[in-house]
């Protein structure tokens, strides 16, 4: 049943400050994602590639339209580019939000 489930799972402090939900939640989202394409890169050298897009669960409703839409936000300008990778990986299909 659970066969295609990989479960990763740290807590850490924020290295930034955040000035809202949606910035916090993207970028854990952010550190989410560089840890599920380390789980697929592992699983791949295994010999046992991933069958499709890895799930990630969000429950923050605007992290998810920020993550889907390209559009560059007034109020988000000030997040630092390293945590747009999530962008790239949602649109070549490795992860899905």
């Amino acid at each position: 049943m659970f066969r295609d489930r990989a479960i990763s799972w740290y807590s850490k402090k924020q290295p930034t400050v955040t000035l809202s939900t949606m910035e916090a939640e993207y970028m854990a989202l952010s550190n989410t994602t560089h840890e599920c394409l380390w789980i697929q890169e592992l699983l791949t050298e295994l010999e046992i590639p991933p069958n499709g897009s890895t799930l990630i669960n969000v429950n923050n409703q605007a992290t998810i339209k920020f993550t889907e839409n390209s559009q560059f936000y007034a109020r988000s300008k000030h997040i630092n580019i390293c945590h747009h990778f999530i962008r790239e990986h949602t649109t070549s299909n490795k992860v899905s939000v």
